[in-house]
């Protein structure tokens, strides 16, 4: 499933995350395990924003709004 093409591939691990281009569309089995991946990163990050563990959370709160942005996108279809 991995593309030469595509900008989001890792050449070290052989991951992919999100590809525009129509030969790396997601699988739908595949859209499932994804959207399960994010909502347990959204949790760990939302559970380290709830400690607050004395401000700078800046970067945690980034990290959340775009997982929260790319899960949003998938469950819309906009892979498919």
């Amino acid at each position: 499933m991995k593309c030469d093409k595509c900008i989001w591939a890792d050449k070290r691990s052989g991951t992919k995350t999100f590809c525009p281009f129509p030969s790396c569309v997601i699988k739908p089995s595949m859209k499932d395990n994804m959207l399960k991946a994010m909502e347990s990163r959204m949790a760990a990050l939302q559970d380290h924003i709830n400690r607050d563990y004395s401000g700078s959370l800046v970067g945690y709160n980034e990290a959340w709004r775009e997982v929260k942005y790319w899960k949003e996108a998938i469950e819309r279809g906009e892979f498919d």
